[in-house]
């Protein structure tokens, strides 16, 4: 047991960013890439987290921007329960919605720099939340903080002015 964790701390990168990038690999290699993917992304572009309601819907929906998605897997409470625990102490729970949000910006920008450095990827994630929180009820606490910050996030003018005109 003691050279296993020899071997294992041996492995691990000496900086925060390489930490980073070693636990999102880590969560890569369980939960497969788009899956954690589009779960980190989610976070990363929040202003602060999403509740795990939101998480159940948005990343089966974001994951395949991030590559092919085995159609046979099945999304479920146990398999967001237990990508959320692949996390450890880099996700916290924040507000009176109980969102999941990174513990620290670093872990933030490290997804960013990351897995959307790609306009046209972050610009389909933004828009794929703005979908999904207009579909939301008007008086979602969600659908009226976050709204107007993805639509322009996906660089969607039109339906931001509309949504400002209300």
């Amino acid at each position: 047991l003691t050279r296993l964790q020899q071997q294992t701390a041996a492995e691990l990168p000496a900086d925060v960013e390489g930490l980073y990038g070693y636990l999102l690999t880590r969560t890569e290699e369980l939960f497969g890439a788009s899956w954690a993917k589009a779960f980190a992304s989610l976070i990363a572009v929040s202003r602060a987290g999403w509740r795990e309601s939101d998480l159940r819907v948005l990343v089966p929906q974001v994951a395949s921007l991030f590559g092919p998605v085995d159609a046979r897997r099945q999304w479920s409470d146990l398999e967001l329960a237990a990508l959320r625990r692949s996390f450890r102490g880099q996700l916290v729970r924040r507000g009176t919605q109980s969102q999941w949000d990174f513990a620290h910006q670093q872990m933030r920008a490290s997804v960013t720099e990351r897995d959307l450095v790609d306009a046209a990827t972050a610009k389909s994630v933004h828009a794929a939340i703005a979908q999904y929180l207009l579909a939301l009820r008007r008086d979602d606490p969600l659908h009226e903080s976050e709204a107007m910050v993805h639509l322009i996030g996906a660089g969607d003018r039109r339906r931001a002015a509309h949504y400002f005109g209300g």
